[in-house]
């Protein structure tokens, strides 16, 4: 009886310290106008992934301390699509409070744009006696412009800052479980089929690539990519230069 009874003790001590140490992370999902939007799937990549579909226009995640990337998506129909991710870094335990805004897909409104036959159709054109566009009408349409490129900046730009976030996030984890892996000798031809394809498609590229030239060729995810590209560049096969938004890839002579 005794023995039952330390057992359940130590079962209770260890899930209270799993509890202690765990924090929760929660909030509200809107929209670019601040309208909480429903049946948003939202997902964190914990170990195991997490993933919630949120009815209520809210969220809610218990996750231990670490770095984690929160993403969200929300399609109110088969035409448009609003998406976010966030890289949110939890140092300690506790409750936090992390709302999420989504923008549109841009690559679907661009789509939807490009096939309307007036994109730029602000109605009824004025004109002057001489048959000659108003200075109003030209001042109109070149604000319109203006407002429209601002927001695909916008909306581009920060798409990008999430991507590359993401991208370096997935890269330090390929770095570290390449680090923790024992070295071995490379042969000229590499053992793993798939590295071996990376080094095919630079090869065919003249020995110079660029990173999403490569993930054209080859079918895989992003992450698959990232890490294959990580561990050719840990055995010194490839080396990886930084140009711009992207990376070029060079295959090392021998």
């Amino acid at each position: 009886m005794r023995l039952i009874r330390l057992i359940l003790a130590v079962f209770m001590l260890l899930v209270v310290a799993g509890i202690a140490h765990a924090a929760t992370l929660h909030g509200k999902i809107y929209d670019i106008e601040l309208n909480e939007l429903n049946n948003v799937v939202v997902e964190v990549d914990s170990e195991p992934k997490q993933r919630y579909v949120s009815k209520d226009g809210a969220y809610s995640f218990e996750l231990n301390p670490g770095d984690y990337v929160v993403t969200a998506s929300y399609m109110p129909d088969e035409l448009h699509e609003y998406m976010t991710a966030e890289n949110v870094l939890i140092k300690e335990e506790g409750d936090f409070v992390y709302d999420l805004f989504l923008f549109p897909d841009f690559d679907v409104e661009v789509e939807e744009l490009l096939q309307e036959e007036d994109v730029f159709d602000v109605g009824e054109t004025v004109v002057d006696e001489n048959g000659k566009i108003s200075g109003v009408t030209i001042a109109i349409i070149a604000i319109a412009v203006i407002v429209f490129l601002l927001v695909i900046y916008f909306i581009v730009g920060r798409r990008k800052k999430q991507e590359e976030k993401a991208e370096l996030k997935e890269i330090d984890k390929a770095k570290k479980q390449i680090k923790q892996q024992p070295k071995k000798v490379v042969s000229e031809e590499v053992a793993d089929t798939d590295l071996q394809k990376v080094i095919d498609v630079i090869k065919k590229e003249g020995g110079r690539t660029t990173q999403k030239e490569l993930r054209k060729q080859i079918p895989l995810s992003e992450a698959k990519i990232s890490l294959m590209i990580s561990e050719l560049e840990h055995k010194k096969i490839i080396q990886k230069v930084k140009k711009g938004r992207g990376n070029v890839l060079i295959l090392k002579k021998k």
